[in-house]
């Protein structure tokens, strides 16, 4: 069982000082990231819940567990039989190790890893995570699922890569060129330090004629914490300004949380396009099953296996 984290989960006596979400992603990365065949009951984590002085009544504590239960039991469904975990009436156990489904431990680990980001640093002096390759990677599994789920439309990756270093100017002329819009006037609109400007992901579906006014979103990949306050970004209204759309564009944001409907519904509102949550970038698997690229899946088991090393565990 990993830790509890150091955010999220406090002392709740009166009132549940809990967040559900991170309680989730707690219980699931207990699972898959502390050995195989991991089985973990709701008595197990309300013994742990109660040795760490976190509750001190058990039926006040399985409010809360039972909350969790019901949270971690929409989420299997959200993906149905690609889940890596079973949720029981009162147990939940590990399908397959965390390898074999490495797009869903890459999420999970990008959710729990600023929340053990201090003990970390405790055990890891020189601990010093690379975000670019973190962000590269999340940009890569954005991609890939919408090559899966948006068979007949073009995706294309715009954001600055070890690989390939890009500039505003570059990258605007490649998207006028492809959907086959009048360029703006860059010169007047940009300050001529952008690099990408927000844009990551560009999304559109070609016609037959090619002519201008495709279906397009224009799409934002957000692997950190703060991503709500990247929610209206890439800002359509510069972007109208960079290219002459024949049609406005549609703003898509994608990030490897898992959040309630609630949020869903808000954030998806700020957005106001297309939000690809945890579970709609992993729903690539309800249309291909080992959607990954060999490549990128290679990059993502060595990266996760590194950052796995560093979460803390009870055992420890």
């Amino acid at each position: 069982m990993l830790l509890l984290p150091s955010k999220g989960i406090s002392i709740s006596k009166n009132a549940h000082n809990i967040d559900l979400e991170i309680l989730c992603d707690w219980i699931e990365g207990s699972i898959l990231f502390c050995g195989d065949n991991i089985e973990l009951s709701q008595i197990d984590i309300f013994d742990y819940l109660h040795e760490e002085n976190i509750y001190e009544e058990q039926d006040f504590a399985f409010e809360i567990i039972e909350s969790a239960w019901s949270e971690l039991k929409r989420r299997q469904e959200l993906i149905g039989k690609w889940s890596p975990l079973k949720v029981h009436s009162d147990r939940i156990s590990s399908k397959c190790r965390w390898k074999d489904e490495p797009a869903y431990s890459f999420c999970l680990l990008l959710s729990l890893l600023p929340l053990y980001r201090n003990s970390i640093e405790k055990r890891e002096p020189n601990y010093n995570p690379d975000y670019n390759e973190q962000g590269e990677l999340f940009e890569l599994l954005t991609q890939e699922s919408l090559k899966c789920q948006f068979k007949d439309w073009e995706v294309v990756k715009t954001g600055w890569s070890h690989n390939q270093a890009s500039n505003l100017t570059n990258i605007v002329e490649d998207l006028a060129d492809r959907l086959n819009e009048r360029l703006g006037n860059l010169e007047l609109w940009t300050y001529g330090t952008e690099k990408e400007a927000g844009l990551d992901i560009l999304l559109y579906r070609r016609f037959p004629d090619d002519r201008a006014g495709k279906p397009l979103f224009l799409i934002q990949c957000a692997s950190g914490q703060n991503w709500r306050s990247k929610l209206k970004t890439p800002d359509i209204d510069m972007w109208t300004k960079y290219i002459d759309f024949a049609s406005r564009p549609r703003r898509g944001f994608a990030m490897p949380f898992a959040i309630s409907d609630k949020v869903f519904l808000v954030s998806s509102t700020n957005v106001n396009g297309l939000l690809l949550d945890r579970y709609r970038l992993l729903s690539a698997s309800v249309y291909k099953r080992n959607w990954l690229l060999h490549e990128t899946k290679k990059r993502m088991l060595k990266w996760s296996s590194a950052q796995i090393d560093l979460l803390p565990s009870v055992e420890e």
